[in-house]
């Protein structure tokens, strides 16, 4: 599997190029179809799903209601976790991690994007508390403009289809995601988390949480 030129930075910001990236055509295809698709929004410190156009403008939709290819992402995706473990072996080292949340489906169009830094476990609340690992795949090649950019690693990752990136959910890797102003930016992005050994990891109860507090307002 071919790596990125950033794993030469040893930030623990890493990332490889998927082998087959007709998953990636699939699901760009998908999202633009779908019939289920919500204003991208932010959540607050209670719970609150909040539309800003200023902190974040896009579309998204979840890959969970598309079974079969959510399936096939993660067996794509599994690929790149394994060369991000055996990079960083104590990512691993401290209990069972595996997919809990949603995994989420973002369009952008030119000049959209998540403007205001965040981080990925800004909360003392679960599931979120409890991700330790963050993915995300660009479905498509963006050439101006569109980075990730990554705040005290002072690093830009330009979106190209099928690079998949992996960093910790911690506050030390805050992020943003830059417009691209004259193209649209397809990712899928979700979270690795620290499983309780008790747990069932197919339990949904809190996406039907997530899903009671959230408003389905429409793109």
């Amino acid at each position: 599997m071919r790596e990125h030129n950033i794993n030469s930075y040893n930030n623990f910001i890493a990332g490889w190029y998927l082998e087959d990236t007709t998953v990636c055509d699939d699901i760009m295809q998908y999202i633009n179809v779908s019939k289920k698709t919500i204003t991208g929004a932010v959540f607050d410190g209670v719970g609150n799903r909040v539309v800003d156009r200023e902190v974040k403008y896009s579309k998204d939709c979840r890959l969970d209601y598309c079974e079969e290819l959510l399936d096939t992402y993660r067996k794509n995706l599994r690929l790149v976790i394994g060369e991000y473990y055996k990079k960083y072996e104590w990512s691993n080292k401290f209990g069972a991690i595996d997919f809990k949340e949603y995994t989420n489906i973002q369009h952008y169009p030119p000049n959209g994007g998540f403007f205001k830094h965040h981080t990925e476990r800004g909360g003392w609340g679960a599931p979120a508390i409890e991700r330790v690992l963050v993915f995300m795949t660009y479905l498509n090649t963006v050439d101006v403009g569109g980075e990730t950019e990554f705040f005290y690693q002072d690093v830009k990752v330009k979106p190209e289809k099928g690079l998949t990136i992996i960093w910790p959910a911690e506050w030390t890797h805050v992020h943003r995601g830059l417009p691209a102003p004259n193209e649209h930016k397809y990712v899928v992005t979700g979270w690795l988390h620290y499983l309780n050994p008790e747990e069932n990891i197919h339990d949904d109860s809190h996406l039907k949480m997530i899903e009671n507090i959230s408003k389905q307002v429409r793109y």
